[in-house]
């Protein structure tokens, strides 16, 4: 099975995201042409799955390109507009949308399609025979690697998932629990950074300075500095507090400020 991976103008982090966990098992090819590209292998004899990571942005640009595309080929959609809005997608004829962790998703997603299995996969949202069909909500640990060998994309390295706030605007709140990123698995993770040229280390966290805290409200002073001293140590550069590991004004505090002079 080969997974079609239609890339945009820009950095493609979500799809690095989303293909970190099963490159190594699936082949991957990238596409700015899905239909013609899938069409081709599917005259090859080979399976093919359409893989689309959107924003709201990206969703405006091409949903009649994902109609068009959902029409013969198997698609699955993620990505930040997936999860908002996902019947939108489902009614554009999108076999499976996304819509909590895609690193128990889309491995369950694959497998499903080689053996043609009646199992909605964990996190999923799909119709069969006009009937929405909902996956059990899986919520993984953040150990998975962060960027795509077959992509040679490095996003920046998430530390935290989900958040303690619920603000209004924001669906950040709903991906489950709050859960941290090892910190050597963030140490892991930069020597391999350093490794490809990429010394300016940076984060996703729904606030920066709150990485290991143990209420998910209040600084855990102690876990940024030991934070900060493991990406030097790696070799790395970091940024923390900045896109996209941006922080609430009640965390920047004296003893925050200190961590991150020191």
């Amino acid at each position: 099975m080969i997974i079609l991976a239609r890339v945009f103008e820009g950095p493609n982090n979500g799809l690095a995201y989303a293909l970190a966990p099963i490159e190594d098992r699936y082949k991957v090819a990238t596409t700015k042409n899905p239909y013609e590209d899938a069409a081709a292998l599917v005259s090859k004899g080979e399976r093919v799955v359409v893989l689309y990571s959107l924003s709201t942005p990206t969703f405006v640009e091409v949903w009649q390109e994902i109609a068009v595309v959902a029409r013969r080929f198997p698609v699955v959609a993620g990505g930040p507009h997936a999860m908002g809005d996902p019947l939108t997608l489902l009614r554009l004829g999108v076999k499976y949308v996304v819509v909590g962790d895609g690193e128990a998703a889309l491995p369950a997603i694959l497998d499903r399609e080689e053996r043609h299995s009646d199992e909605t996969p964990p996190n999923v949202l799909t119709v069969e025979d006009g009937v929405l069909r909902a996956g059990r909500r899986v919520f993984v640990e953040l150990t998975h690697r962060t960027y795509s060998k077959a992509l040679g994309v490095y996003p920046p390295i998430e530390i935290a998932r989900s958040c303690g706030y619920r603000c209004a605007f924001c669906q950040t709140w709903m991906h489950g629990p709050v859960r941290y990123r090892p910190l050597e698995n963030v140490a892991q993770m930069v020597k391999t950074y350093v490794g490809v040229g990429r010394r300016e280390i940076r984060f996703i966290a729904p606030v920066g300075f709150l990485y290991q805290s143990s209420d998910g409200k209040t600084p855990n002073v102690e876990a940024l500095v030991a934070l900060l001293k493991a990406v030097r140590e790696a070799g790395g550069l970091p940024y923390l507090g900045t896109f996209p590991s941006e922080t609430r004004p009640e965390t920047v505090t004296r003893d925050v400020l200190s961590a991150l002079r020191s």
